[in-house]
């Protein structure tokens, strides 16, 4: 019984750790990439245009 009661008690303690952390963490986030390419405007409108 007493396995059981720390099994129970570890996961609850897991369990309340995992809903602190998810009231603190920010509910949203921003990925901003960019990309240079090494060619003439004309060459890639026509490549982007194409698919």
């Amino acid at each position: 019984m007493k396995v059981w009661k720390k099994i129970a008690l570890g996961m609850a303690a897991l369990l309340a750790l995992l809903l602190l952390a998810g009231m603190v963490l920010p509910s949203a986030g921003h990925v901003e990439r960019t990309v240079v390419v090494n060619a003439k405007p004309a060459e890639v409108f026509a490549l982007q245009s194409a698919n």
